[in-house]
């Protein structure tokens, strides 16, 4: 591995060490405030406040996948690809689950997005993927 792509690496996991925990404070922030406080657009931003942590994670991640050789962009752009489809599959048995009354989903979206992260992790990892 060149020292171009360690350095990117090495960036990478401090950026996104740095946004996860800033992601930690809003949330947790964002669900202490929004108690009590009426509905309405201070409520809709407030509850759309830990997306722009989240944004700068992905900003990371893209910075970073810049900078990976043609063989890990390989394996991470298939993973992604197997990922969408599995993510596709699921979210449909979801709705129909819903859809028939077998299963109450009221906040199983918020879990949707760590759900298809570990996924697209592991399907690098069985394809030979080094670690990020």
């Amino acid at each position: 591995m060149s020292e171009r792509i360690k350095k990117a690496k090495r960036r990478y996991k401090i950026e996104l060490m740095l946004a996860m925990a800033l992601y930690l404070v809003v949330l947790a922030g964002a669900k202490f405030a929004s108690k009590g406080m009426a509905e309405g657009a201070g409520l809709t931003a407030l509850a759309l406040s830990p997306m722009l942590p989240l944004l700068l994670a992905g900003a990371a991640f893209y910075r970073f996948f810049v900078n990976m050789d043609e063989r890990e962009r390989r394996v991470s752009a298939d993973a992604a690809g197997l990922t969408l489809g599995l993510g596709i599959l699921v979210s449909l048995m979801l709705g129909f689950l819903s859809a028939f009354g077998v299963l109450v989903i009221e906040d199983v979206m918020i879990l949707f997005a760590p759900f298809l992260i570990i996924v697209w992790g592991l399907f690098r990892l069985f394809m030979g993927g080094r670690d990020c």
